[in-house]
């Protein structure tokens, strides 16, 4: 029981921190309608061009890219196995996947 109520908590934040960055992202690009489909590999990262994408707000597809732009700009090697899991881990932590949280953007 403590792990569900501990598991519960961490979707709750979660999704109240999509919600903060997706109003944050619609404010920076107050233009940006309707949805796009991101890798949750980026391809410039590694991932295939046919890998796993969610239907996201484009408002907030563009401000998840800048992250991932800032974490590893399109001009570096692609990263090692372990510094893509890190860039992953650390950008989906503040940047969540709708889907994934259990909301339908």
């Amino acid at each position: 029981m403590q792990r569900r109520t501990a598991d519960l908590e961490a979707v709750q934040a979660a999704r109240k921190l999509y919600f903060q960055r997706l109003a944050e992202a619609q404010a920076l690009y107050p233009n940006s309608q309707g949805y796009q489909d991101h890798h949750l590999v980026p391809v410039y990262l590694g991932g295939s061009k046919s890998g796993v994408t969610y239907r996201i707000p484009t408002a907030y597809h563009k401000l998840l890219t800048r992250e991932f732009r800032k974490a590893w700009s399109y001009d570096k090697r692609p990263p090692e196995p372990a510094e893509l899991r890190d860039i992953l881990l650390n950008l989906y932590s503040q940047y969540p996947i709708p889907q994934l949280i259990g909301v339908e953007p």
